[in-house]
């Protein structure tokens, strides 16, 4: 039988899970077990609801955090914004600094989809011109108020959930170039230009940084690429 529980809280992916599992089960269509049906659905409306509470909370925080930083924005700022209670806040995250490092999560997974979407294959050339359109692209988008790591790294005082968060970021982009660059110094090169590019358009409020960037970033790759021709050539001339 499904039982509801504290787990059923801080899991409630899990509860709908198994509060589905139950209602699919034959031992859920046995005549014994008819009469509980009522129980079940409310099972399942409380993981839902929890589910919603914490998706709430968590579009406050991208909605406060981004717009506002997260030093400005209170926790009472983030549970009037969802309208849930405080102890659901801390039901669900445990801590500010907690519910600051889901927002980043959610922050990484997006990019890193939009950057995979982008720029995953084709050539280095390709590859690394359609990295730095998508910074172009968002720069320009509204609501654009910088990167949301380099922000939050910006303000003091950061809990280790919320650095975990943002080094978990910046190291993933780094090994991204990396492997797209074929080079480990280019790749850090490259890092170096996407970085200072998306800080330049923050404070200039332009799309130009860049587009700078990625003229800087090609000249680079072109320049890799005669060193490898020329040491394929020397290779080949032993």
């Amino acid at each position: 039988m499904f039982q509801t529980s504290a787990a059923s809280y801080a899991d409630p992916l899990a509860a709908l899970d198994r509060a589905r599992d139950w209602e699919a089960s034959p031992t859920r269509r046995s005549p014994y077990h008819r009469g509980m049906s009522t129980q079940k659905k409310s099972a399942i409306t409380e993981a839902t609801s929890a589910l919603s509470a914490r998706r709430r909370l968590l579009d406050a925080a991208h909605r406060l955090f981004y717009s506002h930083g997260i030093h400005a924005i209170g926790i009472d700022s983030v549970i009037a914004d969802a309208g849930v209670a405080k102890m659901t806040l801390y039901r669900h995250f445990g801590s500010k600094d907690e519910l600051v490092a889901a927002y980043l999560g959610e922050r990484d997974e997006y990019w890193r989809a939009r950057w995979l979407n982008c720029s995953a294959s084709g050539d280095r050339v390709t590859r690394v011109t359609e990295f730095f359109d998508v910074i172009a692209e968002w720069v320009t988008e509204k609501g654009f108020r910088g990167c949301a790591f380099i922000n939050a790294h910006g303000e003091h005082e950061q809990g280790p959930a919320t650095t975990a968060a943002i080094e978990r970021h910046k190291h993933w982009i780094r090994c991204y170039l990396i492997e797209m660059a074929g080079d480990a110094e280019l790749g850090e090169q490259l890092f170096i230009l996407a970085e200072g590019a998306t800080v330049a358009a923050t404070m200039a409020g332009s799309s130009m940084p860049p587009l700078r960037a990625r003229s800087a970033a090609l000249a680079l790759v072109a320049q890799q690429g005669q060193s490898e021709e020329q040491a394929a050539d020397h290779k080949d001339a032993k």
